[in-house]
């Protein structure tokens, strides 16, 4: 799943978690400039047993991430 937020892609980047089966909320953040590209992943610790609610849920942490609702997750690396 991919979308563009306010300038960002966003990128569900969510992975298997082998140990309980369930989803990991994991986002590709990326900021296209004109000679470079710049990219980062964040996650949060919330897990789904189901990966397209997971996906879905990855997005919107991705967007809140934007949007600067997280202090330890931030997007100024990219800017």
């Amino acid at each position: 799943m991919r979308l563009t937020y306010k300038g960002f892609e966003l990128k569900s980047a969510v992975e298997h978690l082998r140990d309980s089966g369930e989803w990991s909320t994991r986002v590709l953040i990326t900021k296209h400039h004109a000679n470079e590209v710049k990219e980062k992943f964040c996650s949060a610790s919330n897990t789904f047993k189901d990966k397209a609610v997971a996906e879905n849920y990855s997005i919107e942490f991705g967007k809140q991430v934007v949007d600067g609702h997280y202090q330890n997750a931030t997007i100024t690396d990219l800017l």
